[in-house]
């Protein structure tokens, strides 16, 4: 079994082309898109944060503190986040992702 993916870009959580700014999304995300979007949010923390701190990051945004040596990393999450989820919606997401992509790492 020969296998082509690699030929095809990685599917995306949104519709339209990124480069120029023209994209549009499904409201409410569901499903793939949305498990797509929570892979990037946990990419973007890991980049501007550091990988073992993304479970952390995660619980700062969450409780709405302060972020300290983590700040830079909730204000990029932020302007992530804001355009594409309303509040509420904001802290389930993250809930959801620290609750199934870090399963025992809560404490």
């Amino acid at each position: 079994v020969v296998s082509f993916n690699f030929w095809y870009p990685p599917p995306t959580w949104f519709d339209g082309d990124l480069s120029k700014g023209q994209i549009s999304w499904d409201k409410p995300l569901f499903g793939v898109r949305r498990t797509l979007f929570q892979r990037c949010v946990e990419e973007l923390i890991a980049q501007v944060a550091q990988p073992s701190k993304v479970p952390d990051v995660l619980r700062l945004a969450i409780e709405g503190g302060q972020g300290g040596q983590w700040q830079q990393a909730l204000e990029h999450l932020e302007t992530f986040l804001g355009p594409v989820l309303s509040a509420g919606e904001r802290r389930q997401l993250l809930l959801d992702v620290l609750q199934g992509r870090f399963t025992g790492l809560e404490s």
